[in-house]
């Protein structure tokens, strides 16, 4: 009984610390991870919840002499509270005098203590109104320097949120047609034989729009590019879908010469009126690529020498809307990429930023009658790189769901997969490329399937072109409803015998050994995982998730994951199975498996 009472106190002692959260199985773990598990022969019991009528064990009289040292038992008036008032009048008057006077006291140390606050909180905030009026601390009242657009490094990475001073224009109001979504399509990562077909079709039925055709790349042999460009588009053709040029200013030939801009002119000139060529309002859509500013002027160097009215659409790493949307080189609106080494709050403002700069631009053009700026965002479902740069990135699960739900509510005018292909970067929404796979089957990106990510994306987009925010089951549409699982096959942390600390990647203090769960359902639901504890034998971590389209996320363990979707005696989602979690590894991995 003794032993009891110190467990419920203890268990409170740690309900609202972090490291100490009761997985779904109710057993602690403080790391988080398969490694950190208690005894696996210990039966896992059922996690306890806090009940605020439960707080008498904190304050029973009758548990004061069981509470262990280290918690402090409750004041003593808490315990002689039941026979206060059972004396005489003269014995409770003499009880309740010093008690009326400490109240007494109480209260006025109060007032005195709030009254300083006060006074100081308004000092600063007349001091706050003063700098947000043209105040300055420069004695020659020099307005403060504009800050540099280009992204921080992830040396560099600011700790707090960007763009925090700038106004949140909702997009409530805000009216966009089309509102289409592309995907982003590296050229220069070819399918077998050149067979787009199957990528075309693919991306059709998933409500993608066009694919934007990266041209361009590292080492490119231009003459072969140019020729597989011109296979795209008529394979686009063919399946009556649609394509566009975005032009990687980053590319470099075998001999390591920049791109020539000459070359975005006559690619266009030579597409403009191509079958496939996606068109917006009568004009060809051209977009770009670009980690800074070309050595060249676009305006000048390309599209004042196009044949035909264009819809252009530059890219930029930029994380300032305002200053973006500032600029004047003939852009129809601006492409902005996302950023791995911003975490997600930061990212999330870079996106409030721009969209109220294209909000500002739409009232604006709306007032001069003319056409208002558009704003393509990029979306990428994970990102992890080891090319020469060794990255993760730092915004985890949050990448992916949590954005596009945010997106949906800023209402970009177009959405851009990044990518469908780009495997380097862990980015691709595709299938894999049994070329690359075959070419090197140890890669971090040879046997990981992401196709689970596009079918996330199918009543997204839905919801996109429909101009709504809330991603729901549409069963007249013929949806239905499904979970799935992404995950590392290996803890963050661990790497081959032989390595040390230095063979991580950047960010990798970002990233959190849990298995994630999409689950897209109709109403509350509870989802299971079953994977295995240290000592082999089979747990099951549960949560339950809201209708619609959510992201949540279950202990680590170890071996194959299998997931279910369960609602009273009602299976929702058969078991599927995805591939195991190890610790013993051979090579260190970052990207994920999606199931």
């Amino acid at each position: 009984m003794e032993t009891n009472q110190v467990y419920h106190v203890q268990s409170y002692a740690f309900l609202n610390d972090p490291r100490f959260e009761l997985p779904h199985d109710g057993v602690s773990n403080a790391s988080g991870s398969p490694g950190a598990s208690p005894n696996p022969s210990r039966p896992h019991s059922q996690s306890v919840s806090f009940r605020s009528e439960d707080a008498f064990l904190l304050s029973n009289p009758k548990n004061e002499s069981r509470l262990p040292m280290s918690v402090a038992a409750p004041p003593t008036f808490f315990q002689r509270s039941r026979s206060f008032f059972t004396g005489s009048r003269d014995r409770v008057f003499k009880r309740l005098f010093p008690l009326l006077a400490l109240v007494v006291l109480i209260i006025v140390a109060i007032a005195v203590g709030v009254a300083v606050p006060l006074s100081r909180s308004n000092e600063s905030q007349e001091l706050a109104d003063s700098g947000s009026n043209g105040g300055s601390h420069d004695p020659a009242g020099a307005p403060p320097s504009p800050t540099s657009p280009s992204p921080p490094s992830s040396s560099t990475r600011p700790s707090g949120p960007v763009n925090s001073d700038i106004p949140d224009i909702p997009s409530d109001a805000y009216h966009n047609e089309p509102r289409l979504v592309f995907a982003h399509y590296m050229l220069i990562t070819r399918p077998p034989n050149a067979n787009f077909t199957p990528d075309i079709i693919m991306a059709k039925a998933a409500g993608i729009d066009a694919f934007a055709i990266n041209y361009g790349g590292v080492n490119v042999d231009y003459d072969t590019e140019r020729t597989y460009l011109s296979q795209f588009y008529n394979y686009c053709t063919a399946q009556d879908f649609f394509a566009f040029l975005s032009f990687d200013t980053t590319s470099t030939d075998s001999s390591g010469t920049q791109i020539d801009p000459q070359q975005a002119v006559d690619l266009f000139n030579q597409y403009n009126d191509h079958p496939a060529q996606l068109k917006v309002n009568g004009s060809a859509v051209l977009s770009s690529f670009q980690t800074a500013d070309p050595s060249w002027n676009w305006q000048e160097s390309v599209l004042s020498k196009l044949n035909a009215s264009v819809h252009f659409l530059p890219h930029t790493l930029s994380t300032h809307g305002e200053q973006v949307f500032a600029q004047d080189i003939g852009a129809e609106g601006y492409f902005s990429w996302m950023h791995h080494d911003l975490n997600a709050t930061q990212e999330a403002a870079t996106d409030a930023s721009f969209a109220s700069s294209r909000n500002q631009s739409a009232a604006a053009a709306t007032r001069a009658d003319k056409p208002a700026q558009k704003w393509m965002v990029s979306l990428a479902p994970w990102f992890y790189k080891n090319l020469g740069a060794h990255w993760a990135q730092a915004q985890d699960s949050s990448i992916f769901i949590p954005r596009l739900k945010n997106l949906l509510r800023r209402k970009p005018d177009y959405i851009e997969l990044v990518t469908w292909n780009d495997f380097g970067e862990s980015t691709y929404f595709g299938p894999l490329n049994a070329n690359l796979t075959e070419m090197c089957p140890e890669c971090y990106y040879a046997h990981l399937e992401h196709g689970g990510f596009l079918d996330m994306m199918k009543p997204v987009i839905r919801t996109f072109k429909a101009g709504e925010t809330e991603v729901l089951v549409d069963e007249e549409a013929g949806e239905k409803e499904n979970v799935w699982l992404f995950y590392r096959l290996q803890p963050a942390r661990s790497l081959p015998k032989g390595q040390d600390s230095s063979d991580l990647p950047e960010l990798v203090q970002d990233l959190r050994d849990k298995v994630f769960i999409v689950s897209f359902v109709k109403q509350e639901t509870e989802i299971k995982v079953e994977g295995k504890d240290n000592g082999g034998k089979k747990i099951v971590r549960s949560v339950m998730v809201e209708r619609g389209l959510s992201v949540s996320e279950v202990d680590w363990a170890w071996g194959n994951q299998t997931v279910t979707a369960v609602r009273g005696d009602e299976v929702v989602v058969e078991p599927k199975t995805g591939p195991a979690i190890v610790d013993d590894v051979v090579g260190y991995n970052g990207n994920v498996v999606v199931v």
